[in-house]
Protein backbone atom coordinates (compact mmCIF):
# COMPACT_ATOMS: atom_id res chain seq x y z
CA UNK A 1 0.00 0.00 0.00
CA UNK A 2 1.09 3.58 -0.65
CA UNK A 3 1.96 6.17 1.96
CA UNK A 4 -0.98 8.33 3.04
CA UNK A 5 -1.21 12.12 2.82
CA UNK A 6 -3.94 13.95 4.74
CA UNK A 7 -4.33 17.60 3.78
CA UNK A 8 -6.52 20.53 4.80
CA UNK A 9 -7.47 22.39 7.99
CA UNK A 10 -8.08 19.18 9.96
CA UNK A 11 -5.20 17.15 8.48
CA UNK A 12 -3.06 16.58 11.57
CA UNK A 13 -5.99 15.36 13.67
CA UNK A 14 -7.23 13.07 10.88
CA UNK A 15 -3.74 11.63 10.38
CA UNK A 16 -3.44 10.77 14.07
CA UNK A 17 -6.97 9.33 14.17
CA UNK A 18 -6.13 7.09 11.17
CA UNK A 19 -3.22 5.35 12.95
CA UNK A 20 -5.34 2.70 14.67
CA UNK A 21 -6.74 1.55 11.35
CA UNK A 22 -3.31 0.55 10.08
CA UNK A 23 -1.24 -0.43 13.13
CA UNK A 24 0.52 1.05 16.17
CA UNK A 25 1.95 4.56 16.46
CA UNK A 26 5.76 4.54 16.72
CA UNK A 27 6.32 7.44 19.09
CA UNK A 28 4.89 10.95 18.96
CA UNK A 29 4.03 12.60 15.62
CA UNK A 30 7.18 14.15 14.17
CA UNK A 31 7.85 17.44 12.43
CA UNK A 32 5.25 19.79 13.88
CA UNK A 33 8.00 22.26 14.81
CA UNK A 34 9.56 21.96 11.34
CA UNK A 35 11.09 19.08 9.38
CA UNK A 36 14.84 19.42 8.93
CA UNK A 37 17.09 17.16 6.87
CA UNK A 38 18.65 15.53 9.92
CA UNK A 39 15.18 14.73 11.32
CA UNK A 40 14.10 13.20 8.02
CA UNK A 41 17.21 10.97 7.94
CA UNK A 42 16.20 9.56 11.35
CA UNK A 43 12.63 9.07 10.10
CA UNK A 44 13.88 7.29 6.96
CA UNK A 45 16.03 4.93 9.04
CA UNK A 46 12.98 3.93 11.11
CA UNK A 47 10.76 3.54 8.03
CA UNK A 48 13.29 1.26 6.34
CA UNK A 49 13.55 -1.10 9.35
CA UNK A 50 11.04 -3.94 9.88
CA UNK A 51 7.96 -3.06 11.93
CA UNK A 52 8.48 -3.73 15.64
CA UNK A 53 6.16 -6.21 17.31
CA UNK A 54 3.26 -8.15 15.83
CA UNK A 55 1.41 -5.10 14.47
CA UNK A 56 2.59 -2.81 11.72
CA UNK A 57 4.31 0.35 12.92
CA UNK A 58 2.94 3.72 11.80
CA UNK A 59 4.71 7.09 11.78
CA UNK A 60 2.83 10.41 11.57
CA UNK A 61 4.96 13.03 9.81
CA UNK A 62 4.19 16.64 8.97
CA UNK A 63 3.56 19.26 7.94
CA UNK A 64 5.15 18.21 4.64
CA UNK A 65 4.11 21.46 2.96
CA UNK A 66 6.90 23.06 5.02
CA UNK A 67 9.83 20.77 4.22
CA UNK A 68 13.21 21.79 2.75
CA UNK A 69 14.13 20.34 -0.65
CA UNK A 70 17.01 18.25 0.75
CA UNK A 71 14.74 16.75 3.40
CA UNK A 72 12.11 15.98 0.75
CA UNK A 73 14.71 14.21 -1.37
CA UNK A 74 15.72 12.07 1.60
CA UNK A 75 12.07 11.07 2.15
CA UNK A 76 11.19 10.29 -1.48
CA UNK A 77 12.92 6.93 -1.88
CA UNK A 78 11.26 5.61 1.28
CA UNK A 79 7.84 6.68 -0.02
CA UNK A 80 8.52 4.71 -3.21
CA UNK A 81 9.32 1.54 -1.27
CA UNK A 82 6.43 1.20 1.20
CA UNK A 83 5.96 -2.53 1.89
CA UNK A 84 3.68 -4.44 4.32
CA UNK A 85 6.57 -5.53 6.54
CA UNK A 86 7.84 -1.96 7.06
CA UNK A 87 6.28 0.91 9.03
CA UNK A 88 3.63 2.94 7.21
CA UNK A 89 4.28 6.68 6.79
CA UNK A 90 1.19 8.84 7.32
CA UNK A 91 1.94 12.37 6.17
CA UNK A 92 -0.09 15.51 6.74
CA UNK A 93 -0.09 19.00 5.25
CA UNK A 94 -2.11 22.16 5.69
CA UNK A 95 -2.04 22.92 1.95
CA UNK A 96 -1.51 20.09 -0.54
CA UNK A 97 -0.87 22.63 -3.29
CA UNK A 98 2.42 23.56 -1.63
CA UNK A 99 3.57 19.95 -1.14
CA UNK A 100 6.34 18.93 -3.54
CA UNK A 101 4.66 17.17 -6.52
CA UNK A 102 6.91 14.11 -6.27
CA UNK A 103 5.71 13.56 -2.68
CA UNK A 104 2.05 14.02 -3.66
CA UNK A 105 2.40 11.53 -6.53
CA UNK A 106 3.62 8.81 -4.16
CA UNK A 107 0.76 9.11 -1.67
CA UNK A 108 -2.93 8.36 -1.40
CA UNK A 109 -4.42 11.78 -0.62
CA UNK A 110 -7.38 12.59 1.65
CA UNK A 111 -8.98 16.04 2.04
CA UNK A 112 -9.61 16.94 5.70
CA UNK A 113 -11.97 19.87 6.23
CA UNK A 114 -12.18 21.49 9.63
CA UNK A 115 -15.52 21.38 11.38
CA UNK A 116 -17.80 24.33 10.77
CA UNK A 117 -18.37 26.62 13.77
CA UNK A 118 -22.01 27.84 13.82
CA UNK A 119 -21.21 30.04 16.83
CA UNK A 120 -18.94 32.33 14.79
CA UNK A 121 -20.30 35.84 14.29
CA UNK A 122 -21.86 36.21 10.83
CA UNK A 123 -21.99 32.41 10.30
CA UNK A 124 -25.63 32.53 9.16
CA UNK A 125 -24.90 35.48 6.89
CA UNK A 126 -21.90 33.64 5.42
CA UNK A 127 -24.03 30.54 4.80
CA UNK A 128 -26.60 32.66 2.98
CA UNK A 129 -23.79 34.29 1.01
CA UNK A 130 -22.43 30.90 -0.11
CA UNK A 131 -25.88 29.60 -1.05
CA UNK A 132 -26.56 32.72 -3.09
CA UNK A 133 -23.23 32.32 -4.89
CA UNK A 134 -23.91 28.67 -5.69
CA UNK A 135 -27.34 29.63 -7.02
CA UNK A 136 -25.79 32.52 -9.01
CA UNK A 137 -28.12 34.94 -7.24
CA UNK A 138 -25.87 37.95 -7.66
CA UNK A 139 -28.41 40.46 -6.34
CA UNK A 140 -28.52 38.69 -2.97
CA UNK A 141 -24.73 38.42 -2.89
CA UNK A 142 -24.35 42.16 -3.44
CA UNK A 143 -27.00 42.97 -0.83
CA UNK A 144 -25.36 40.75 1.80
CA UNK A 145 -21.91 42.22 1.20
CA UNK A 146 -23.01 45.86 1.15
CA UNK A 147 -25.25 45.48 4.20
CA UNK A 148 -22.28 44.16 6.21
CA UNK A 149 -19.77 46.80 5.17
CA UNK A 150 -17.14 47.27 7.86
CA UNK A 151 -17.43 43.64 9.05
CA UNK A 152 -15.76 42.03 6.04
CA UNK A 153 -12.99 40.34 8.04
CA UNK A 154 -15.45 38.58 10.35
CA UNK A 155 -17.55 37.68 7.33
CA UNK A 156 -14.49 36.14 5.65
CA UNK A 157 -13.76 34.01 8.72
CA UNK A 158 -17.36 32.84 8.87
CA UNK A 159 -17.36 32.11 5.13
CA UNK A 160 -14.23 29.98 5.49
CA UNK A 161 -15.93 28.06 8.30
CA UNK A 162 -19.05 27.47 6.20
CA UNK A 163 -16.98 26.26 3.25
CA UNK A 164 -14.92 23.90 5.40
CA UNK A 165 -17.93 21.85 6.47
CA UNK A 166 -18.18 18.35 5.04
CA UNK A 167 -21.91 18.55 4.43
CA UNK A 168 -23.27 19.36 1.01
CA UNK A 169 -21.71 18.64 -2.34
CA UNK A 170 -17.90 18.63 -1.99
CA UNK A 171 -17.62 19.32 -5.72
CA UNK A 172 -19.19 22.70 -4.97
CA UNK A 173 -17.75 23.52 -1.54
CA UNK A 174 -14.12 22.63 -2.26
CA UNK A 175 -13.70 24.84 -5.37
CA UNK A 176 -15.25 27.73 -3.44
CA UNK A 177 -12.82 27.19 -0.57
CA UNK A 178 -9.84 27.03 -2.93
CA UNK A 179 -11.04 30.24 -4.55
CA UNK A 180 -11.34 32.18 -1.30
CA UNK A 181 -7.97 30.83 -0.12
CA UNK A 182 -6.33 32.26 -3.23
CA UNK A 183 -8.19 35.56 -2.83
CA UNK A 184 -7.02 35.86 0.78
CA UNK A 185 -3.39 35.78 -0.36
CA UNK A 186 -3.88 39.21 -1.91
CA UNK A 187 -2.08 41.99 -0.04
CA UNK A 188 -3.22 44.92 -2.14
CA UNK A 189 -7.01 44.58 -1.99
CA UNK A 190 -9.48 45.47 0.72
CA UNK A 191 -11.49 42.78 2.50
CA UNK A 192 -14.59 43.90 0.60
CA UNK A 193 -12.79 43.47 -2.70
CA UNK A 194 -11.55 40.03 -1.67
CA UNK A 195 -15.05 38.82 -0.75
CA UNK A 196 -16.53 40.36 -3.89
CA UNK A 197 -13.86 38.87 -6.18
CA UNK A 198 -14.22 35.39 -4.76
CA UNK A 199 -18.01 35.36 -4.94
CA UNK A 200 -18.07 37.05 -8.35
CA UNK A 201 -15.88 34.23 -9.67
CA UNK A 202 -18.23 31.60 -8.27
CA UNK A 203 -21.32 33.38 -9.55
CA UNK A 204 -19.99 33.97 -13.04
CA UNK A 205 -17.63 31.01 -13.45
Amino acid sequence: MSALLFHGPGAMEEAIDAVGKYGLLMGDPVGEEGLKTEHVREIVAKLQAPSPGSKRGVMVIGPVDNIPAKAADALLKTLEEVTPNRPLPILWANDAGVVIPTIRSRCLMTWCPAGADPDLPFFDTAAALCRAALQRNWGTVVDLITSNKGDEEALLMATASVLSQSEGDARQWLPMWLSIREALKSTHRSKTEVVSAFLWEQTNG
